[in-house]
């Protein structure tokens, strides 16, 4: 179809005994990439990476074993590290969402660096297979429920509700604090046949292409994040308080914020080294209209609120703001200062795209790059690389 692939991922949860896919161990992993290496390339898929090996959960706790049987040459035909993340259940004991999230993912993290640290790692499939909530047993969306047995609308599961969608918002913000550069939701929309005769109902958007509350609320963060944003580390977050994940890309800051809790609950917000002279450019929150009744299999119902938020500055980069988030309820607030002189393409950071810029026009007249002195001095020199050097180095934590 003409579609260029960035990524292939070989197989699904290679590590899971067969029980997903063919099931080969780590050793055999080891044969397998390289000779689907030379088969694209082959094949004219030179610039088709090889992603893996996509391992399941249950070797998020201990993935030593299998990522110690791929060689060091085998890691260097991956173009990324990958893996799959269900841990989040009452089934293995890991239930606080993202602090759990944050104490699984360096074992996997820590072992694929130490294999080869120079590609990225993804994580494939994730969602959370959280079915119990707030005290409510919601059913699986492996095993949804059906007419005859339970009384229960057959597509119904707990993918359909609202503290489903604040877990998988959280959980999205827990790997990408964690280290994942990036994360795939499983899945995007429910298919006939595997509702029909599977009996899962994972998607995003069910049969008939309405968006459960997981879509809504994704779609208020995914987007706002810059790709190539860094994450800010966050200090220790309690399982009980708000959830929070930062991301800066240049003078963009991006606050993500979860309450899975019943109750509404504040805090407060402290930014500091942040870009000068933030201001909230909007504030998206996801919150509940309408409860559905779980034993008639009615689905919750949410909504995008703007909220009008206040930041305050004890000085030019630093900064507090006060949330409120309703229960079960998710945050996204955009903050955003003004243009940074060194950024001379105007795309909200100083990168390499500048330094070319400026480079292409060393010593000669060209007003967007004549930074320095105020007002320009009619030639591009190292006063004016000075200034787009200070923006460069600006951090923020």
């Amino acid at each position: 179809h003409s579609i260029p692939v960035e990524y292939i991922e070989l197989m699904n949860e290679p590590d899971s005994g067969g029980e997903w896919s063919t099931g080969i161990t780590g050793s055999v992993y080891n044969e397998v990439v390289p000779a689907v290496r030379t088969s694209l390339d082959n094949s004219g898929y030179t610039n088709t990476g090889i992603v893996g090996p996509g391992l399941s959960s249950l070797s998020w706790s201990n993935p030593s074993t299998y990522i110690a049987s791929i060689s060091t040459a085998t890691a260097g035909k991956l173009a990324a590290w990958s893996t799959h993340m269900w841990a989040d259940d009452y089934a293995s004991g890991c239930t606080t969402g993202g602090p759990c999230i944050e104490a699984y993912w360096p074992n996997f993290g820590a072992n694929a660096k130490a294999k080869n640290s120079s590609i990225p790692q993804f994580v494939t499939e994730y969602a959370t297979k959280q079915n119990v909530f707030n005290g409510v047993t919601y059913p699986l969306p492996d095993n949804y429920g059906s007419w005859d047995s339970n009384h229960v609308f057959p597509y119904y599961s707990a993918t359909n509700t609202m503290p489903y969608a604040v877990r998988v918002y959280e959980n999205t913000l827990a790997l990408l604090n964690s280290g994942a550069n990036a994360p795939f939701i499983w899945q995007l929309i429910d298919e006939n046949t595997e509702v029909t005769s599977k009996k899962k109902a994972w998607g995003l958007i069910d049969l008939w292409g309405n968006s459960k509350p997981v879509y809504e609320a994704l779609k208020t963060l995914c987007p706002k994040i810059p790709v190539g944003a860094k994450v800010v580390q966050p200090p220790s977050q309690s399982a009980n308080n708000l959830y929070v994940g930062v991301f800066v890309d240049g003078n963009t800051v991006v606050i993500g914020i979860t309450n899975k809790k019943t109750s509404p609950s504040s805090a407060t917000i402290l930014l500091q080294n942040a870009p000068q002279n933030l201001t909230v450019i909007e504030a998206k929150a996801f919150e509940q209209v309408y409860w559905g009744n779980p034993s008639s299999g009615d689905p919750d119902v949410g909504q995008t609120v703007d909220k009008v938020l206040n930041v305050v500055a004890s000085d030019p980069c630093n900064y507090s703001l006060d949330v409120t988030l309703a229960a079960n309820s998710t945050l996204t607030v955009v903050l955003r200062g003004p243009k940074a002189l060194g950024d001379l393409n105007g795309d909200g950071v100083v990168d390499f795209k500048d330094i070319s810029l400026m480079a292409a026009n060393w010593l000669g007249s060209f007003p967007t790059a004549d930074l320095a002195p105020v007002g320009g001095d009619g030639i591009i020199n190292l006063l004016d690389f000075t200034v787009l050097a200070q923006d460069w180095l600006e951090d923020i934590r």
